[in-house]
């Protein structure tokens, strides 16, 4: 069986997982929306994404909503893989998350 992946909210399609059987993580953090200013709108739709993705994944995808990604990745107790993420903050934050 293949590594969970962490899916980001632009990374949600098939492109993104190795195989169709991957195991997935998606994380809902609230720090995302207050960390600065975003249109309500918008985080409607990164909800929305990241809930109807988890929904057609089924038993594979694990939906974590914590404060922050941290403490989302504390909870897990297995080892998780990522893709390239999108920004250089998100990329920091990939990098310091052991395993």
């Amino acid at each position: 069986m293949s590594c969970r992946r962490w899916l980001l909210a632009d990374q949600l399609g098939p492109h993104f997982l190795d195989d169709s059987d991957q195991p997935v993580l998606l994380i809902e953090a609230r720090e995302l929306f207050r960390r600065r200013p975003m249109h309500r709108q918008k985080a409607h739709l990164i909800l929305s994404t990241l809930r109807h993705r988890a929904a057609e994944l089924g038993d594979r995808a694990l939906l974590l909503r914590t404060g922050t990604f941290r403490e989302a990745f504390d909870r897990l107790a297995e080892p998780v893989e990522v893709c390239h993420p999108h920004s250089r903050a998100a990329m920091r934050f990939a990098r310091s998350v052991p395993g």
